[in-house]
């Protein structure tokens, strides 16, 4: 099988050590490479950060265009998705490389990761409890057998099934495709002569024509990352995330840390190990999505990697100076947790809030640059543009439908949320329409 590789650095006999070779009292090291599995535009810190461990970085992305491909040591133009090939990639390349990390920041190359490292012989949470995590009815029915608390559920074929369903929880619920992400096709329902239409919307999005029907919990949606080292959980910290107005549910903002009690916080560790292993995940990354409701928390989603590039790659550094992905990397190399790393991220006492760039519908014809004078305003870390957005603003239906986001951090919410807010005025006054 052929690889297109787009590049190759010329430094294999002497790789960028970064951090790693200090961490290893500035010895020369046998070369370590890490595989990227897709990284996009947002995450190019995972680059940086993987470099700065130690790290000579293979990645892959089907567009030989994407920036991640000149910034790694390595490029090569392939689907995250495309597991045969990226396996066999990884097996023709592994004499010269010695990759010995495999990492996605996304739902779409999880699964090859999880295949690359078995192929490998890379310690890796079990092929098994990856696709679990992917899906969500098997991830839902694990739960329910463990006790592990999450929103009773149906699954929906027909607008019939679904009828029944509601007969039985009652309104309001979520509709949502049992296989897709990104928030695509999924919707809060609460009169029951909308549910055709948002039927036919949710089977846009799954290829295994199910949809699932999920009772509401109505309640605080809290994200927290992790990993599993030697079989041991290591917490990295929890966020608080806000959603569009119904019915869609868009995330479009968001704040670190989440402000909860530490009993509070106790407790959903707690929850987050028990529903990750009851998945059978024991090591590498984990992610967890709960709600936090008057009647207690429901875990909604776990993944086997960190949360997405706009928190781990954006906000969590912005608000401590560390990222969950850098401790991660670094324990990787040097097959040691940073536990002094890990304990300064999580008792860092800033704040980091993020926004989608919020603007009414149209084409701004200038969006970058109306993205990059408002970023002069203070406090301001960080504004990402989507480059496939190309200017235009539509109603958020999905992820898909943001056009970038915008970064702050100091010493309060307040703080933050007077720096968005500035950064949002400049910004609307800025753009120009068609």
């Amino acid at each position: 099988m052929e690889h297109r590789i787009l590049h190759e650095s010329a430094g294999l006999d002497a790789p960028p050590f970064g951090r790693g070779a200090s961490l290893n009292g500035g010895k020369r090291l046998k070369m370590k490479s890490i595989f990227l599995i897709g990284v996009g535009e947002i995450g190019l810190n995972q680059i940086h950060w993987a470099r700065d461990a130690g790290f000579f970085v293979i990645t892959s992305n089907l567009n030989p265009a994407a920036t991640a491909m000149s910034l790694a040591d390595v490029g090569v133009v392939l689907s995250g998705t495309d597991t045969r090939a990226l396996v066999t990639y990884a097996l023709e390349c592994q004499g010269q490389y010695n990759i010995s990390a495999v990492y996605s920041g996304n739902d779409f190359g999880v699964f090859s990761a999880a295949i690359i490292s078995q192929a490998l012989g890379i310690p890796v949470a079990p092929v098994a409890a990856v696709t679990r995590s992917l899906g969500k009815t098997l991830m839902k029915t694990c739960w329910i057998k463990s006790g592990v608390p999450t929103p009773d559920f149906k699954l929906v074929r027909t607008d019939r099934d679904a009828f029944e369903a509601i007969a039985e929880f009652g309104m309001p619920v979520i509709i949502k495709p049992a296989d897709s992400s990104g928030s695509q096709g999924i919707q809060y329902v609460s009169d029951a002569n909308e549910l055709g239409s948002v039927l036919v919307e949710a089977f846009r999005y799954t290829k295994s024509n199910l949809v699932i029907l999920e009772k509401w919990f109505d309640g605080r949606h809290i994200d927290a990352n992790a990993f599993f080292w030697g079989n041991k959980f290591y917490a990295c910290g929890m966020a608080e995330r806000f959603f569009t107005p119904f019915p869609y549910r868009v995330p479009i903002g968001g704040y670190e840390p989440a402000i909860l009690s530490q009993n509070e916080k106790t407790m959903l560790y707690r929850l987050f190990e028990k529903a990750a292993r009851s998945l059978g995940i024991n090591h590498g990354p984990v992610k967890a999505d709960f709600i936090l409701s008057k009647d207690g928390p429901q875990v909604i989603e776990i993944s086997a990697r960190f949360h997405g590039d706009v928190g781990t790659s954006h906000n969590s550094y912005y608000r401590a100076g560390i990222s969950p992905l850098q401790v991660y990397f670094e324990t990787l190399f040097t097959e040691q947790v940073p536990t002094s790393r890990l304990d300064e991220m999580l008792s860092s006492p800033r704040v980091s809030g993020w926004r989608v760039l919020d603007l009414p519908a149209g084409h701004v014809c200038n969006l970058v640059e109306a993205a990059r004078e408002a970023k002069k305003s203070d406090g301001i870390d960080q504004v990402f543009v989507e480059p496939r957005a190309a200017g235009v603003i539509s109603g958020l239906r999905n992820n898909n439908d943001v056009v970038g986001f915008v970064w702050s951090s100091g010493e309060c919410r307040e703080d933050v949320d007077t720096a968005l807010d500035c950064f949002m005025d400049e910004l609307r006054a800025k753009a120009v329409y068609r």
